[in-house]
């Protein structure tokens, strides 16, 4: 069962840790609003890079960030994003 998990706000490293050892291989990783700022933060590059990380570019846009990681799958916007999660039998939406 797949399960696309779906953060708002930047994770810490041991939690974004948690969550990449909770994920299976049909699992992604949907950053959006203030999460687009994990994107840019190098400690967590290797982390991001071993699991399927998208990324929600009008979000990022507005926060002035140019997602450069060549890892990232990125979605246009609103509309990619509901297309996105209706792939996926499930969605988790983490908070700290």
């Amino acid at each position: 069962m797949s399960c696309l998990h779906l953060v708002n706000r930047p994770l810490a490293a041991s939690h974004l840790k948690q969550l990449q050892q909770r994920m299976t291989e049909q699992d992604a990783l949907i950053m959006i609003e203030d999460a687009c700022y994990m994107a840019t933060d190098s400690e967590l590059s290797e982390l991001m890079s071993e699991i399927k990380p998208y990324l929600l570019q009008i979000d990022a846009s507005i926060r002035g960030i140019e997602p450069r990681a060549p890892y990232l799958n990125l979605v246009a916007d609103y509309g990619e994003l509901v297309e996105l999660t209706l792939t996926f039998d499930k969605v988790l939406t983490w908070a700290q």
